[in-house]
């Protein structure tokens, strides 16, 4: 569990690096990219040590959610910052709730 644990904190400080290191659309462009592909490929990595059906989708159905939740981060035009707020709130509850399905499955 530890090693799954260091995944999801790996991804979780993929996020910020997106936010915090990008001040132009196209540092913001090519940093959501690197995210996405060491997720992805950490995601390859965490996945091959699961075993069991059950906690094999309920981390597919996390890996889902953060993809999204890092591919959406970005405004959207006319968006309003309540808007915005509200949405990435709504993302980050998905995906703590996709990893809680999974420490559940495990048996955690």
């Amino acid at each position: 569990m530890y090693r799954l644990r260091d995944q999801k904190n790996f991804i979780d400080s993929k996020m910020c690096d997106v936010l915090a290191d990008s001040s132009t659309a196209e540092q913001y462009a090519t940093c959501k990219l690197a995210a996405l592909k060491q997720i992805k490929d950490r995601y390859a990595q965490a996945n091959a040590g699961i075993k069991k059906a059950g906690p094999k989708l309920a981390f597919k159905n996390y890996y889902v959610t953060i993809l999204s939740q890092v591919k959406t981060l970005g405004v959207n035009y006319g968006e309003t910052v309540r808007a915005y707020d509200q949405r990435q709130g709504s993302a980050e509850t998905r995906t703590d709730e996709a990893w809680t399905l999974f420490e559940v499955e495990m048996g955690f």
